[in-house]
């Protein structure tokens, strides 16, 4: 035993896993929402960093002297230690065959689909190594998301800063070649302003969301300290009314050339790399001062974002509007039809309710089941 607490009797560990080192697992808060600070406040606060949250099962890999062990967050009924599961995938305690000795790594395992849950992991997690080896034959290879690590090279880090376990992580991570696995993930720590909008992205590609990691805080075992790491996922599911549509935004201002551009002059608009009978793209090139890149919706003339309601009162009143979630399907269909979709209900998942207004909302469908009455403010805003 490298590093001791008075979770697991010390004994009865080395008895099943020599030279193992067990313990249970510092849990995710959701958001306390007290104190008076706000999700918002957390989400662009500088004293966290954020990463994508993966829907899979919380695993500790153990790399002792002699062995690798890879242990779940539940409990063995026959032993009362962590569940050791790393016969079921051989292939990647193969990959950190070359990793330093006495140390700890943090992570989820998961399918590799981000849009797939928990149950898909556990479904062959959950079998015997012979039948998870089979079936992951025949559904792909399981993955290990890596974002902690708590011993490295026998030095305890659970005092060190959350950050800087990261850090000492991710440059393992690079060391080591891991990239060439497609199964080994490292966490990203994702470039945002606010964490809520990365997390509506996320969420509308079908994701679980991220999860902000205070950068100073300790990991503290079987605990779930308030403030010290917060999921952000999809919190609410609200019916709303289609009160009509946005235009897109005309100017481009991505960090990537668009493909699209347009004639300050003339009004002209071309797509680079395609052939134009009017020689547009040549005079594009040849007079660069009389062209501004320009969005793809605002190029085909879509709608980018619905206007929705609710009834309030009797009156349907705005309460603002939701483009994530949408195909260019919807999008063209709303300039072509609009009026197939105003006075439709429609679904949508959101982060937060408040002040009247749905956070971060993403569209998830069109309620043919539904009236648009039934979608009342009283009752959604009590």
């Amino acid at each position: 035993m490298i590093i001791k607490n008075d979770q697991f009797d010390d004994e009865l560990v080395q008895n099943f896993f020599p030279e193992a080192y067990c313990f249970k697992p510092m849990k995710i808060a959701n958001f306390p929402n007290t104190r008076g600070i706000t999700l918002e406040d957390l989400a662009t606060s500088d004293d966290y960093y954020a990463t994508e949250k993966i829907d899979g099962s919380w695993y500790a890999l153990n790399i002792t002297e002699n062995y690798k062990y890879l242990f779940g967050r539940t409990i063995s009924r026959k032993n009362g230690l962590p569940v050791e599961k790393g016969a079921n995938v051989p292939h990647i305690l193969e990959a950190f065959k070359d990793f330093p000795k006495n140390t700890i790594i943090i992570g989820e395992i998961y399918t590799g689909d981000r849009t797939q849950t928990s149950k898909d992991t556990v479904s062959i997690m959950g079998s015997l190594p012979k039948r998870a080896i089979k079936l992951q034959e025949e559904r792909g290879k399981l993955h290990f998301y890596i974002h902690d690590m708590i011993l490295l090279n026998g030095k305890d880090l659970t005092e060190e800063k959350a950050i800087d376990r990261y850090l000492a992580l991710s440059k393992l991570y690079k060391t080591y070649h891991l990239d060439k696995y497609d199964f080994i993930e490292l966490a990203q720590i994702i470039e945002t302003n606010n964490a809520l909008e990365a997390a509506a992205e996320i969420i509308a590609r079908g994701g679980e969301g991220v999860v902000l990691k205070k950068k100073d805080y300790p990991y503290e075992y079987n605990k779930r300290p308030a403030y010290s790491s917060v999921k952000i996922k999809k919190a609410d599911t609200v019916d709303v009314v289609c009160m009509g549509f946005e235009d897109p935004t005309k100017e481009y201002n991505g960090k990537e050339t668009s493909d699209y551009l347009m004639n300050i002059k003339t009004g002209e608009k071309i797509i680079r790399g395609k052939h134009s009978e009017l020689n547009l793209l040549e005079d594009a090139m040849n007079n660069v001062e009389d062209f501004i890149e320009i969005t793809k919706p605002f190029y085909y003339g879509w709608k980018t974002a619905i206007k929705i309601g609710l009834y309030k009162d009797g009156e349907l009143v705005s309460i603002g509007t939701v483009s994530s979630g949408l195909t260019d399907f919807y999008r063209e269909d709303f300039a072509k039809n609009p009026q197939k979709y105003i006075g439709q209900v429609i679904e949508c998942e959101c982060m937060e309710l408040k002040d009247g207004s749905l956070r971060h909302p993403i569209f998830k469908r069109f309620r043919e089941d539904k009236n648009a009455e039934e979608c009342k403010y009283e009752e959604i805003f009590k």
